[in-house]
């Protein structure tokens, strides 16, 4: 006879629960009949540990929406593209932006920018069109071929943005103000030579001892240098021979082409024999020819500041010294002595390459007025006495 042994079916499922045998008041089952006395403190070793998660906080995540098409927010977008369309209609002071991009230290001539405005071409209309699913009919650029080329208006590149509708697409466009291809820049007259001419000496042909027959240079804004006389004074090497014959006579080593002018005091061809009378004659010539280098100097300064290019003009004083032929005697050293000098200075060129505009300033017009001035007085000393009295 068999007995039969009933065992209670083991359901099993994906996870399992360590202990439900004294539930947690709060998760899975709640009956009033359980206390919390009934839960003991410290479980079994033999049981596993069980957690109690019926503090944990369980919260409600928010679900993202779509907004419909035509809502306050894409109305909203429309109004300020709308604000936009409006205000890029509006004509655009031109002359307002050229001085908006010019720097505050920099005195620039300021010019009308004409209307470099056009329309696209039809064919980069229709193309833009087909790409860009937009109408580019209002759409107007700025020609660069039309944009001035004077280094006083715009200076950099300048985008206004704006936005054009068709339907429902939109496309960004920009306006581009194309800045000038070459800009003039600024030059500084210590940049330039010191002569647009080199100073040149001739010899006296009448005797070889006799020094200098004439010099030249053409003199420009640096050939000032304000050293005062470096003549050797036992040159030409007869003074010392007229020294001894004429004792009252007091001669001088002198400058054809003065020392201030950068002339060589060690070159004999630069230098003759003159009285002291003479002597003061000449730098009283040489004096207004100094005057002109300064006012000279300034002229270039100020050109320069207009972006005029100095390296250039050539604008500068011509200046020759010339001995006579004609000598105290026949005899040594008689005949190395000139009976006059003759200094000439004018302008050895024009400034007809510079810009009317800029040449009729007061300031620059000025400089060119004291130029002319003191070449004239100088002038008026140019025939220079070296007799003997």
């Amino acid at each position: 006879m068999r007995e039969h042994v009933s065992r209670e079916k083991k359901t099993t499922t994906g996870f399992s629960i360590p202990s439900l045998k004294h539930p947690t008041p709060g998760f899975g089952l709640e009956s009033s009949a359980i206390s919390r006395q009934a839960v003991p403190k410290i479980q079994p070793l033999h049981k596993p540990v069980t957690h109690d998660i019926s503090r944990i906080p369980l919260r409600t995540q928010a679900k993202l929406s779509i907004s419909q098409p035509g809502d306050i927010y894409e109305q909203e977008a429309d109004s300020v593209a709308q604000q936009v369309m409006q205000r890029m209609a509006q004509p655009v002071n031109h002359q307002s932006i050229q001085q908006e991009a010019l720097p505050e230290k920099e005195e620039l001539q300021m010019k009308p920018l004409g209307n470099p405005v056009m329309p696209l071409d039809a064919g980069l209309q229709r193309s833009m069109r087909q790409t860009m699913g937009a109408d580019f009919t209002g759409v107007k650029r700025y020609s660069p071929a039309q944009m001035p080329s004077t280094p006083s208006l715009i200076k950099h590149t300048i985008a206004t943005p704006g936005i054009i509708q068709a339907g429902k697409r939109k496309a960004e466009v920009l306006t581009v103000i194309e800045p000038r291809s070459k800009r003039k820049k600024r030059v500084n007259i210590d940049s330039l030579p010191l002569h647009f001419s080199s100073p040149t000496y001739a010899s006296e042909p009448a005797h070889i001892q006799a020094g200098g027959k004439n010099s030249h240079a053409i003199l420009g804004p640096r050939s000032l240098k304000g050293m005062g006389t470096d003549a050797n004074s036992a040159l030409p090497r007869a003074i010392k021979r007229a020294r001894e014959a004429y004792p009252d006579c007091n001669f001088k080593a002198g400058h054809l082409l003065n020392a201030d002018f950068y002339g060589d005091g060690d070159n004999a061809n630069n230098l003759t024999i003159l009285t002291s009378s003479a002597n003061t004659s000449q730098t009283a010539f040489d004096n207004k020819i100094k005057n002109a280098l300064l006012h000279l100097a300034a002229l270039y300064v100020l050109l320069s500041k207009e972006y005029v290019d100095i390296t250039t003009l050539q604008y500068g004083i011509d200046i020759r010294v010339t001995v006579s032929d004609g000598k105290w005697g026949t005899t040594f050293p008689e005949n190395c002595i000139a009976n006059q000098v003759t200094c000439v200075a004018a302008l050895n060129s024009n400034l007809n390459s510079v810009d009317p505009s800029i040449l009729s300033k007061a300031d620059i017009q000025l400089k060119i007025q004291e130029i002319n001035t003191n070449l004239t007085a100088a002038n008026t000393r140019g025939v220079i006495d070296n007799t003997l009295h």
